[in-house]
């Protein structure tokens, strides 16, 4: 069994507020793919929802996503997007094959 973290994300705009919520996350790709133990940071724009995103984040172990979790650019993200959130559901993934 592998160590590695595998996050989905899926992250909802409030009406009207998708435009500032994907620029929030856009802020969040660069910084985290340079980070230690990332494997990969991807967006997606959900198609049945034009109000959703969906962030598909890779980790080496549980310790690189902790550190990723409290780090500056996801804080600030966490804090800059409060305006523009409607709903957001995280979840770890085990691959199955």
């Amino acid at each position: 069994m592998s160590d590695k973290i595998v996050i989905v994300a899926t992250i909802t705009a409030k009406a009207g507020e998708y435009e500032n919520l994907k620029a929030e996350l856009l802020k969040l790709i660069e910084p985290s793919r340079e980070e230690p133990g990332n494997i990969s940071y991807e967006l997606y724009r959900d198609k049945d929802n034009d109000n959703t995103l969906v962030m598909i984040e890779q980790f080496e172990s549980e310790a690189a996503f902790e550190k990723h979790a409290v780090s500056e650019h996801f804080t600030g993200f966490v804090e800059a997007s409060k305006p523009f959130l409607a709903e957001l559901h995280v979840k770890k993934v085990e691959r199955i094959a």
